[in-house]
């Protein structure tokens, strides 16, 4: 029996594939479990028209990002630091901080994973930081890190 599968089945098929399996293993597990639907011509075209649709779909998807990643660029955050006389930062500033300042200030929200920072910010000035919007879509924005005034 031809079956289209609707999920990844491991050892048999993937989703999407046309396959030829087992009569019973077709009717008894793969569409009893949801798994594959008998393969005709009608189901194909509805999956593939599925699939196109899902595509154009992500493709709005992904350039409402670089809209975004467009609109980001102009992003300069300030952070206030306690800070030696070297500039050296005490502490430092995380992923996670910048990620919190972007939802509380820009309201946009970003998971920390996304930001692409190898270490923590450390020292005074500022530094372009890359940020993940999806997998093809990269924006930069400016982290500024200044010393905080010391009052007498």
């Amino acid at each position: 029996m031809r079956v289209l599968f609707l999920q990844d089945v491991k050892g048999k098929g993937k989703k999407g594939e046309v396959k030829e399996v087992a009569s019973g293993y077709a009717q008894n597990y793969l569409i009893k479990n949801n798994l594959a639907k008998e393969a005709n011509q009608k189901v194909i075209k509805e999956e593939a028209q599925k699939e196109v649709r899902k595509q154009a779909k992500d493709e709005e998807a992904i350039e409402n990002f670089r809209i975004l990643g467009a609109q980001m660029e102009s992003i300069q955050l300030e952070f206030i630091v306690n800070a030696g006389m070297d500039g050296r930062v005490f502490g430092s500033v995380s992923s996670k901080q910048i990620a919190s300042k972007l939802l509380k200030e820009k309201e946009i929200k970003v998971d920390r994973k996304d930001i692409l920072l190898q270490n923590p910010i450390t020292v005074l000035g500022t530094k372009d930081v890359q940020i993940a919007l999806c997998k093809e879509v990269k924006t930069t924005i400016k982290v500024n890190v200044v010393a905080k005034v010391a009052k007498k």
